[in-house]
C-alpha cells in the first residue's frame, strides 16, 4: 500500500509540513547574534614610527570589538498565524494520508476478490468450450449420417462462439483489473517499459 503514488504524495507533503512547521516555530521565538571584530592599524606622524611593525597583529595600536544583538519580536502575528496554518495544514493532511491508505486497501481486496471470480468464471468457461467442441463435432457426425437437422448444427456452432466471445470478454476485463491493480501498486508504469 506505501507504493501507491497518491500515498507517497502525501507523504511528502507531510514531510514538507513537518519542516515549515519547525521554521515557523523556530521563527517565534528570539534571536540572539553575537559578533565580534578586532583591528590593528598605525597612523605615521611626523618621525613617530614605523606603520608596518606597529600595525601588525597583537601591536599596541590595535581595537576589539564585541557585540551581542538580541531581536525580540513583539505581537508575533504574522508568525503565530503561519505556525497556526502550518499545523492545520498537517492535521488535514494526515487526516487525508489514512483515508488514502483505507481507500487503497478496500480497493485492493475488492479488485483482488474480483479477480479470484473472474479466474474461477475463466476456468468454467474452458470447461465449457471443450464441452461446445464436443458438441459441434457430434452434431456434424450426426448430421453427416442424416441423424441431425442442420438447424441443430447451427446451434451448436452458434454456442461454440458464444462461449468463445465470453472466454475473450472474461481475458480482458482480467486484464484491465490487473492493470487496475498495478495502478494502486504504483507499478504501471514498470508494466510497459
Amino acid at each position: 500500500i506505501d507504493s501507491n503514488l497518491t500515498i507517497q504524495a502525501l507523504s511528502k507533503k507531510l514531510e514538507a509540513l513537518n519542516t515549515a512547521i519547525e521554521k515557523y516555530d523556530n521563527s517565534v521565538f528570539p534571536t540572539i547574534e553575537l559578533s565580534g571584530a578586532y583591528k590593528t592599524n598605525s597612523y605615521t606622524v611626523a618621525g613617530s614610527g614605523n606603520v608596518f611593525s606597529d600595525g601588525t597583529f597583537g601591536s599596541d595600536n590595535d581595537a576589539t570589538e564585541v557585540g551581542l544583538q538580541i531581536v525580540i519580536p513583539l505581537g508575533m502575528t504574522v508568525e503565530k498565524n503561519n505556525l497556526k496554518e502550518a499545523r492545520i495544514n498537517k492535521l488535514n493532511t494526515e487526516y487525508q494520508h489514512r483515508l488514502a491508505k483505507i481507500r487503497t486497501k478496500n480497493q485492493l481486496d475488492a479488485l483482488k476478490n474480483t479477480i479470484r471470480l473472474i479466474d474461477k468464471t475463466i476456468d468454467l468457461v474452458l470447461k465449457r468450450h471443450k464441452l461446445a467442441t464436443l458438441s459441434v463435432a457430434e452434431y456434424n457426425k450426426l448430421y453427416s449420417r442424416g441423424r441431425a437437422d442442420f438447424d441443430n448444427v447451427i446451434s451448436a456452432e452458434e454456442r461454440l462462439i458464444s462461449t468463445e466471445n465470453k472466454f475473450v470478454e472474461y481475458i480482458s476485463r482480467r486484464q484491465k483489473l490487473y492493470f487496475s491493480l498495478l495502478d494502486i501498486y504504483g507499478k504501471l508504469g514498470n508494466h510497459f517499459q
